[in-house]
């Protein structure tokens, strides 16, 4: 698929990415803003009836997934509030 003069690849993530209710979560402010400098990968996940969300990983990232290696979730921990 092209937009433009960027080409989007599609493919299915194959496998199911349970995230723990324990999950460490980062909320930004206004404007925050990502660039990426290599080819990254978004998953798109529905959320209700309205929302969406992504899942935004590097390449390498993406085929380590793909290859059914284990997903390790970084979980919340109150000390983390001191490096924050």
């Amino acid at each position: 698929m092209k937009t433009g003069k960027i080409q989007v690849a599609i493919d299915r993530l194959g496998r199911e990415i349970l995230v723990s209710p324990d999950s460490l979560v980062i909320f930004n402010s206004p404007m925050y803003q990502v660039q990426y400098f290599n080819r990254s990968v978004e998953v798109i996940i529905g959320i209700g009836k309205d929302e969406i969300a992504s899942l935004i990983m590097d390449e390498s990232a993406w085929n380590t997934l793909k290859s059914g290696e284990e997903i390790h979730i970084t979980k919340y921990d109150s000390s983390d509030n001191d490096n924050i």
